[in-house]
């Protein structure tokens, strides 16, 4: 049986519609005003997201502390973000030994920390894929055999018509595209026996007196490839019920193998056949280096969050209301300075408050506009907490770090500077892309019309979806630009006083000596900004001063006290001397 075949519908002429046509002629443009408003909103909440993460960043490395003497908790680093180094130890009961489900354990080897079973069914797959003719879309389907984790249900499957009509066939168009629909028969996916699936099972990991919470667990990613013989195989405490598999390798890869009923003797991973089960594992062990970044909550670590850019200090360093710009914008919807809990994820709290914003701005649009020119405005500002909340997950929300290796914390900070730069650049090009096909929508009308041009009509059209995407990422840059401007106090005063000092000194024309005394005057809200986040700077420096000298007195306390006693031990002096 060929590994991939492809099966493709005929094209059916298929006539519009004079009311589809003249629906699509508006709808398109709607789409398309919708799309653009979301891009806009998107780009400004990037921005301003991407001046949140790296306020955080900024923070949490100006906070952090090396913790030297792993061996124990210091208290006086409780809330605050410290750098732990050292050895991965399993903490508990060694779950991850072994998978009872196959029989496979790691054998006499080191515990596991994290076990990694990759489960995957040789089975067909589909593919769904278009091509033009002129006006017309075709829709047809590619069947490949591969390797897959997911169970792809053959049922669903669809295959291009064969001439021969069945009661399951239908064929049905819908403006200019067409298609083909009828169940599959010819690609069968048998149910996977045994139904393992692909899963990873984590333990309590421990570096020196700390325990690591467990999405910096889950965090740990370097897994190394499971070695699989006779010898680590329990066979006697599986399921009676479960096929007995062979051992098989393929590459330098190890697996465990399951045939399915009514194969052929040659069935193997060489010669696989539709519906083999073969079962791989990685591991993460024990005794490994590691480093991790965290705010201290003993005995483990939680994120640095925006409470903690703001813990011990005013809720606004000139005592007046906080904006959205700058360093200010950290405190969007008055986050409380009290304590911050230590849960692992808040992803469901996130969730529940972006809907709720969403109810919120819903039940305030009480007189909304009834023009249809206006719902897409409408509904867009109702999508706005969602669209922030994705974002700032997107870009990163808070600060927790981690890398199995030995390395330094300014390094860590660096990598995850980096990595940010990297997401910001994506999240741009997706906003620019956003906007690209709204605008695409919104001129499809003209498109439309271009096409009907005899002889060159596809050209020009091809040549004004051109300047479309120009235009689209001239508009989108300006966007980018004035919105990186506007969390920048600094440069947006940079940029109102050049524009304002020229003007006020050398215009002739009363407009522009207006325009100028305008710009010198609103280049007073960026340098109260500016000001503002300075003092915010400042006092979060002498916070962080403030807590060193109470952890330095507190060691010296320690000493006397040890002294006094007269019983202080060699290992104790090297502990106290290296905090």
């Amino acid at each position: 049986m060929s590994e991939s075949m492809a099966e493709r519908d005929p094209i059916e002429g298929s006539s519009e519609d004079d009311d589809s046509g003249a629906m699509g002629f508006f709808t398109g443009p709607l789409i398309g005003l919708f799309m653009i408003c979301i891009s806009c909103i998107a780009i400004f909440a990037i921005e301003q997201a991407a001046t949140k993460f790296s306020i955080l960043l900024k923070r949490c490395q100006m906070a952090c502390r090396m913790i030297t003497d792993i061996t124990r908790i210091d208290p006086d680093y409780e809330d605050r973000p410290v750098c732990v180094r050292g050895k991965t130890q399993l903490r508990g009961f060694a779950k991850a030994n072994k998978d009872d489900d196959t029989g496979f354990s790691i054998g006499d080897q080191k515990n596991a920390l994290r076990l990694k079973r990759v489960a995957e069914m040789y089975q067909w797959v589909e593919e769904r894929k278009e091509r033009k003719s002129g006006k017309h879309k075709e829709i047809y389907y590619e069947y490949h055999l591969k390797w897959d984790e997911t169970d792809h249900d053959s049922s669903q499957f669809h295959h291009a018509y064969d001439g021969h009509p069945s009661s399951n066939n239908s064929s049905y168009g819908r403006g200019d595209i067409s298609y083909h629909d009828s169940t599959s028969s010819t690609y069968t996916n048998p149910k996977r026996n045994p139904p393992f699936e692909s899963q990873i099972v984590d333990t309590e990991v421990t570096v020196g007196a700390y325990m690591l919470s467990k999405r910096q667990v889950k965090m740990m990613n370097k897994f190394e490839q499971c070695s699989i013989t006779n010898s680590n195989m329990q066979l006697n405490k599986v399921d009676r019920t479960i096929p007995t598999p062979n051992i098989e390798t393929a590459g330098d890869i190890a697996y465990i193998v399951y045939k399915p009923a009514n194969v052929g003797p040659r069935c193997s991973l060489a010669n696989p056949e539709v519906g083999l089960v073969r079962i791989s594992y990685q591991v993460i062990f024990e005794n490994g280096p590691l480093c991790t970044i965290g705010v201290q909550k003993e005995p483990s670590f939680r994120a640095f969050t925006e409470q903690d850019a703001h813990r011990g200090m005013p809720k606004n360093c000139m005592d007046t209301a906080s904006s959205s710009a700058g360093y200010t914008a950290v405190r969007d919807g008055d986050v409380e300075m009290g304590a911050v809990t230590g849960g692992d994820d808040d992803d469901g709290d996130d969730l529940n408050d972006a809907l709720d914003g969403i109810r919120q701005n819903a039940s305030n649009a009480t007189n909304p506009c009834v023009l249809m020119c206006c719902m897409p405005c409408y509904l867009s500002a109702l999508v706005q907490p969602f669209l922030k909340m994705c974002i700032g997950k997107a870009i990163g929300d808070d600060v927790l770090l981690l890398e199995q290796e030995e390395t330094e914390g300014n390094v860590m900070f660096n990598n995850a500077q980096s990595a940010f730069a990297w997401r910001l650049s994506v999240m741009r090009l997706v906003g620019i892309l956003f906007m690209y096909i709204g605008m695409i929508f919104f001129f499809s009308p003209i498109a439309n019309i271009l096409e009907w041009i005899p002889w060159i009509g596809t050209y020009v059209a091809s040549f004004f979806y051109g300047v479309i995407g120009v235009l689209a990422i001239m508009i989108a840059a300006f966007l980018i630009s004035l919105a990186w401007v506007t969390f920048h106090p600094e440069y947006m005063l940079i940029v109102l006083l050049a524009m304002g000092i020229p003007c006020v000194l050398y215009a002739t024309d009363t407009a522009w000596l207006y325009f100028g005394y305008i710009c010198c005057i609103g280049a007073l809200y960026p340098l109260y900004e500016f000001v503002n986040m300075i003092m915010e700077e400042r006092a979060f420096a002498a916070e962080q001063s403030r807590k060193d000298e109470i952890h330095k007195n507190h060691v010296r306390e320690r000493k006397l006290e040890a002294k006094k006693n007269g019983n202080m031990s060699a290992t104790a002096k090297t502990n106290l001397l290296a905090n």
